[in-house]
């Protein structure tokens, strides 16, 4: 049941079957893992047969190519290709997406995988009022840590109003930082 999801979490179970004293659990795991992996390359071959130009195809795409990244399916030696297919669809939909939210994808990935700089361009890029979202100021205290500029993160975590937070962890941060 767990190779009809393959979330982060399943894969790893059953990953973790493949060790098991009990040969036909480790073949089981096994045959799991290549149903994960073949559903994920069925995808990829799916887009490239239909190739849209437009942000729905483009984010789409993305979303694909992360959620196979996140699910660790794929092997080390081959995740750099995958990140940077990743990226570049996400970035073609952000060029093109109509809805911040759509483009705050694109801004989460760049962060995820240590793309700090150009995160940064666009971060700066949603104008002064998107500039003062919760959100944005939380992605540019990430940047800023990413970059070791500590006191760059205190300040921008200052500046956020607390009430407006319903997100308990974001709470926590801005007290560990700012308290």
């Amino acid at each position: 049941m767990l190779s009809f999801n393959p979330t982060k979490e399943n894969v790893s179970l059953i990953k973790s079957a493949l060790e098991d004293n009990i040969e036909m659990v480790r073949i089981l795991a096994s045959t799991s893992l290549q149903k994960m992996d073949a559903m994920f390359v069925s995808k990829i071959l799916e887009l490239k047969e239909v190739q849209g130009t437009d942000e729905r195809f483009y984010l789409t795409a993305a979303q694909i190519y992360d959620d196979y990244i996140y699910s660790g399916l794929i092997a080390k030696e081959n995740e750099d290709f995958y990140i940077s297919k990743m990226l570049e669809y996400y970035k073609n939909g952000f060029e093109s997406a109509k809805s911040d939210k759509k483009k705050k994808k694109y801004v989460r990935a760049l962060i995820r995988f240590d793309k700090i700089d150009e995160a940064a361009d666009v971060c700066s890029g949603f104008g002064e009022q998107k500039q003062n979202e919760t959100t944005i100021k939380f992605w540019m205290a990430e940047i800023c840590f990413k970059k070791k500029d500590f006191e760059e993160v205190k300040a921008i975590l200052s500046s956020i109003n607390m009430e407006k937070i319903g997100f308990e962890p974001y709470k926590k941060s801005i007290g560990w930082w700012v308290g």
